[in-house]
């Protein structure tokens, strides 16, 4: 039996105080977003707790599912639960909780990188499905994951990295690649 580990979440915001309390500032994934001044005030404390909380709801990762309604690309918003490809801070799950057969996703070809939080790809019983990085995509990386758990490949799941990079990494992850009950990378 393996331990479990409690992975902690860094913020994705912080609201900083100067040491006279005059001046705070939002910073987002260590940038300053702004600056507002005179926090002393009822109005400027108001506004920069508005802000902070408006920023702890939008800078959070959401779940994006394949839903596969348009094509099988991965740049088709409509293919998303979201209606919107998934960015950077978003978790991707390719499943069959949508979609009750197999299929296959092609990344982008180009000089096109995806940068995605993490992604599972898991198919139910007697299903496969396939992540495909075509060797149009010259991006190296072309694909990045940037938390934990990074990529997981679970029953049925097929990453097929057919990368057209001349150098570089085509597939990186700040994380790990677990391959779980057969997942395959090729």
């Amino acid at each position: 039996m393996h331990p479990t580990c409690q992975v902690q979440r860094p913020a994705f915001f912080t609201v900083l105080f100067a040491p006279s309390g005059n001046y705070f500032a939002v910073l987002l994934q260590r940038q300053t977003l702004f600056m507002l001044a005179s926090a002393k005030t009822r109005f400027g404390a108001f506004v920069g707790l508005a802000f902070s909380f408006l920023f702890s709801f939008t800078a959070r990762s959401e779940t994006m599912t394949w839903r596969g309604t348009v094509d099988s690309l991965w740049n088709t918003a409509g293919n998303w639960s979201a209606n919107r490809v998934p960015g950077s801070s978003d978790d991707v799950v390719l499943d069959n909780s949508v979609v009750q057969d197999s299929y296959k996703v092609y990344l982008p070809v180009g000089n096109t990188a995806v940068a995605v939080r993490s992604l599972l790809i898991n198919a139910a019983s007697a299903f496969h499905i396939e992540l495909i990085l075509p060797s149009g995509n010259t991006a190296a990386p072309a694909f990045s994951t940037a938390s934990y758990p990074g990529i997981s490949l679970g029953r049925g799941a097929v990453f097929c990295n057919a990368s057209g990079a001349s150098s570089g990494s085509a597939v990186t992850t700040t994380d790990s690649l677990r391959l779980l009950d057969g997942g395959v990378f090729i």
